[in-house]
Parts: structure tokens; sequence; C-alpha cells
């Protein structure tokens, strides 16, 4: 069986100082997308969260700053990750 991706994660963890991962992208596979409008040699599915950085919203957080559906969606998935909340 295979399984449709839901979603896209990258998290960023300070290991020597063991501190939480933040969330440095986080991009919804289930949400209405469209094409750039201007011609654009190379664009990217931006929707919650994006590692480029190029919008206001594109600021690393932690997984608890989620809504507790994105939440629900990344635990369900990666449980273990419950615990760096």
């Amino acid at each position: 069986m295979v399984h449709e991706q839901e979603f896209r994660l990258a998290l960023l963890h300070d290991w020597k100082t063991s501190s939480p991962p933040m969330v440095i992208d986080f991009t919804r596979y289930d949400l209405k997308t469209e094409e750039p409008h201007n011609l654009q040699r190379e664009w990217s599915l931006m929707n919650v969260l994006n590692q480029k950085g190029t919008r206001p919203q594109d600021k690393a957080r932690r997984l608890r700053e989620f809504t507790p559906d994105d939440q629900r969606r990344i635990y369900a998935r990666y449980p273990k990750l419950q615990n760096w909340a």
C-alpha cells in the first residue's frame, strides 16, 4: 500500500544544547495551490512555513506554536516529536 505524502516538515535542532527543535519548513500538500502568475525560472510550494524565508510569516517556530490541527497532523505521523513540543 502506498501512502501519499501529506506534508513536508523540516526541523532545526541544536544537539549541543538539547534545545527544542524549531520548525523551519512546513508545507501541507492538501491545501489548494496555484502556479505563480509571473513567469519565473524556479518556484516552490509555499503555504504554512517555508525555509526560504521570503515572506514575513516564514520565521522558525516551535511545534507548539502551530494550530491544533497541524500539530495533530504532525504528531500522527511523528509521535516522538510530542516529547519536544
